[in-house]
C-alpha cells in the first residue's frame, strides 16, 4: 500500500492544495486504505494533474510582470493562459502533464 502512495503524485504533494499523504492520512479510516488499494489515487495516463499552488503563484506573478498574457496583451482569458504558462513549464522541465 505504501509504494502504491509513493507512486501517486497526488499523494506527494502534486495537487492543487499542496496536500502531502501521510501515515495519519491512512490510519484516519479503513476507507482511506481501501481506495488507495484500489487504485483511486494511482497516476492516469492521459490526464493532466492539477496545477499546484505554487505553479499557480509563479505563473500569476509571470503574468503580471509581464503586463497580460503572453500570446496577446489584449487577452482576457488569464486563467487559460495561466494554464499554458504551467503546461510550458512542464514540458520545458520533462514532466508529464
Amino acid at each position: 500500500m505504501f509504494a502504491r502512495i509513493q507512486g501517486s503524485a497526488f499523494c506527494r504533494g502534486t495537487n492543487d492544495r499542496g496536500w502531502v499523504a501521510d501515515l495519519g492520512w491512512v490510519i484516519s479510516s479503513p476507507d482511506v486504505a481501501v481506495k488507495v488499494l484500489e487504485g483511486k489515487y494511482d497516476d492516469r495516463a492521459g490526464r493532466e494533474r492539477p496545477f499546484t499552488a505554487t505553479e499557480l503563484a509563479d505563473a500569476k506573478r509571470i503574468r503580471n510582470a509581464v503586463g497580460g498574457c503572453q500570446h496577446d496583451p489584449r487577452c482576457d482569458n488569464w486563467n487559460a493562459c495561466l494554464a499554458n504558462i504551467i503546461r510550458q513549464w512542464r514540458r520545458d522541465r520533462g514532466e508529464a502533464a
